[in-house]
C-alpha cells in the first residue's frame, strides 16, 4: 500500500483540524468534476487499490458539497481525503453528501 503525504496545509471545510476530531467516513478519490449550483460540489471517484479484487459498480463515484473557499482551492485531477457523515446521503444518482473536511493528499 502506497505511502500519502499530507499537504502541510488543510484545505478544509471546517475550522482547523475539527472534522478529523468527529465521528466520520473518510474516502480517498480523484476530483473528476466541479459544479456550482445552489452549493459548491466536487465529484470524487475513490481510488482503487492495488489488492482491491472486489468488483464494484461503475458508479460508485459521489459529490460532495463544501465551502467556496475550499471550492476554489481545488482542481479536477486533485486527490483528495474526504472526510463526510454517511448518514447524510441525499437520494440523488449519484449519491450527494456534506463534507466535514477536504484534504489534499500528495504522493
Amino acid at each position: 500500500m502506497a505511502l500519502f503525504f499530507i499537504v502541510s496545509f488543510s484545505v478544509a471545510c471546517t475550522s482547523g483540524d475539527d472534522h478529523k476530531s468527529k465521528d466520520l467516513d473518510t474516502l480517498e478519490g480523484t476530483i473528476v468534476d466541479k459544479r456550482e449550483t445552489e452549493d459548491y460540489q466536487i465529484l470524487v471517484v475513490p481510488n482503487k487499490k492495488k489488492d482491491d479484487t472486489e468488483i464494484k459498480p461503475k458508479n460508485d463515484k459521489a459529490w460532495y458539497s463544501i465551502s467556496s473557499k475550499t471550492y476554489s482551492s481545488l482542481e479536477e485531477g486533485d486527490q483528495v481525503r474526504v472526510y463526510y457523515n454517511p448518514n447524510g446521503v441525499l437520494e440523488s444518482q449519484p449519491p450527494q453528501f456534506v463534507a466535514e473536511g477536504v484534504e489534499v493528499i500528495v504522493d
